[in-house]
């Protein structure tokens, strides 16, 4: 089977500028990741991402909101010793308005 390439429901569309909207209007990096939980829960549920790491190399981020989880990860992995560039990579599900 083959991907469907249908546009995206209009509903669908409209559903995520709004959380779009309501993610950019905060200061708070985690809220505009759209984490509504503390710092320390936001790491404790993300860190795990590093330990399928197993040497130096480059972290790339695929439209993952505001870019705070590489971020973290970054860091997080020079933490443990391990070096990690930060790659931005932001990709529009198809048929998605720019």
């Amino acid at each position: 089977m083959g991907l469907d390439s249908k546009p995206l429901p209009r509903e669908f569309i409209e559903q995520m500028r709004e959380l779009e909207r309501s993610y950019l209007a905060s200061d708070d990096p985690l809220r505009q990741s759209g984490f509504l939980a503390g710092p320390e829960r936001w790491r404790a549920e993300r860190e795990l991402v590093l330990d399928a790491v197993t040497g130096d190399g480059d972290l790339i981020d695929v439209g993952c909101a505001n870019g705070y989880l590489l971020e973290c990860l970054v860091g997080w992995a020079r933490s443990r010793a391990a070096r990690g560039s930060r790659t931005g990579v932001l990709k529009r599900a198809a048929g998605m308005p720019a």
